[in-house]
């Protein structure tokens, strides 16, 4: 191989735009849950470097018990730990949200019988719950979720107003309320819509989008959701006031909504624009996934009782991804720091799930007519850290998905004659290199 000396090295910006799609996934199973739980609150903790459970019922002897339990997994050992009990029994249904200090802010029904709503908040440096001072009648049917601003909004649901033999009469109190995790004190905000199993997602401009869930009927059979709606509603914590958007391609109820990396949000089957206020439809859409996540890669994962499936935004669709290894019920999902998720069921089961690595596609290099620069343009399937390795020199760039260029400048004391390039991409789960080795022919300069 000819000798090169003083070869300069470059980085190249790269622009996104459809990549090709990756293929590979896999789940492997965890650690059980020593104690089995079912509609636990679940939420990554200190940076996804753990994952707690907190709350749900647990069947003993034939009777559900709402638990005052806490576990804590930690993906360095694949082992659980229990952790202090919280204050209050928090029971089916709770919902762990992560504030930006670290803490956890757990919100759940008193108990089975849903008499009250508990909220309290746990830090995992000092294993300490604390109670705070949320006050309301709601019972069942509750939306939350993490402002921008790090503030937390709890609205909607729904309270029992009277039983009959054949159903029960609900109210729907227009109650809402802000957490503010620098005083874990709750103050009222403007009456939310009179909506119970809505969903609601914080937008990266700093407002609240809750939507479908169940309207404010006088008198309802024994279905906690008979009545869905496609209404959207938009909550701005600047002015403190909710108002209506557009309505939803079709009605939703109890169905999680993600924030997608590109300020858009996904409700399964439709994804919402906060900028043009435009629901749209997917494709592809799974009806059988109940939790979601959004990937480092910006696609989202989405788990049902065996199958899961992933969501491409920019492509818009939807496509199978690895199946779980068995049947499971009532899943939740937490990113965990090394890029993998971790799913919980209702039967104690722990699932480790590896998103696709990056694929590299469309690769070729070129020389300039010059021989002043060595050009290499590649398409990738996920974001990565892609190089260009050859003895006349090596670049890397931090790539988007999509279509990419790498930039080596050549020395003029470069020798001409063919030089072999190796290409490849690492990304947080995986790694992928060129299907074949490159080979350039380097002119003399001119």
């Amino acid at each position: 191989m000819p000798a090169v000396a003083g070869v300069a090295l470059a980085t190249a910006t790269v622009a996104g735009g459809a990549g090709p799609a990756a293929t590979v996934a896999r789940w492997q199973a965890a650690a059980p849950i020593p104690v089995a739980v079912s509609g636990a609150g679940f939420a990554p903790l200190l940076g996804g470097t753990k994952a707690l459970v907190v709350g749900g019922s647990h069947d003993s002897g034939g009777a559900l018990s709402s638990l005052a339990a806490a576990q804590v997994y930690d993906p360095a050992t694949n082992a659980w730990k229990k952790t202090s009990k919280t204050v209050h029994p928090l029971g089916p249904g709770t919902m762990a949200i992560p504030l930006r200090d670290g803490r956890v802010l757990a919100i759940g029904i008193r108990d089975d019988l849903g008499q009250g709503i508990d909220a309290e908040v746990y830090d995992p440096k000092k294993d300490r719950w604390s109670p705070t001072d949320l006050l309301t009648a709601l019972t069942r049917g509750y939306a939350a979720a993490l402002l921008a601003d790090g503030r937390v909004l709890f609205a909607s649901g729904r309270a029992t107003a009277s039983s009959a033999g054949n159903g029960t009469a609900w109210s729907y109190p227009r109650s809402a309320y802000l957490f503010d995790p620098a005083t874990s004190h709750w103050s009222p905000a403007a009456d939310a819509p009179p909506l119970a199993y809505a969903s609601a997602t914080g937008l990266a401009d700093g407002r609240l989008l809750l939507t479908g869930g169940c309207g404010n009927t006088a008198y309802t059979p024994n279905d906690p959701c008979p009545y869905p709606v496609a209404t959207a509603w938009l909550f701005d914590p600047v002015t403190n006031a909710w108002k209506a958007t557009s309505h939803m391609v079709g009605t939703h109820k109890g169905q999680e909504t993600v924030l997608l990396q590109d300020k858009r949000v996904l409700a399964v089957t439709e994804v919402f624009d906060p900028a043009k206020a435009t629901w749209s439809r997917v494709a592809g859409a799974p009806n059988d996934a109940g939790a979601f996540m959004t990937m480092p890669t910006g696609k989202v994962l989405a788990v049902g009782d065996d199958h899961a499936y992933l969501f491409d935004p920019q492509a818009g669709s939807w496509s199978p991804t690895a199946s779980l290894p068995a049947r499971r019920q009532r899943v939740r999902l937490a990113l965990l720091a090394n890029g993998k998720v971790l799913a919980t069921s209702a039967l104690a089961a722990a699932d480790l799930y590896t998103a696709p690595g990056p694929v590299l596609k469309n690769v070729n290099a070129i020389v300039t007519p010059a021989g002043t620069a060595l050009v290499v343009r590649f398409s990738v399937s996920e974001p990565a850290t892609v190089a260009a390795t050859s003895v006349l020199g090596v670049a890397r760039v931090s790539a988007r998905m999509g279509p990419g260029r790498l930039v080596v400048g050549l020395s003029p004391r470069v020798v001409p004659g063919r030089y072999a390039v190796v290409v490849s991409a690492t990304g947080r789960t995986g790694s992928d290199s060129a299907p074949s080795r490159l080979s350039v022919d380097v002119p003399r300069h001119t």
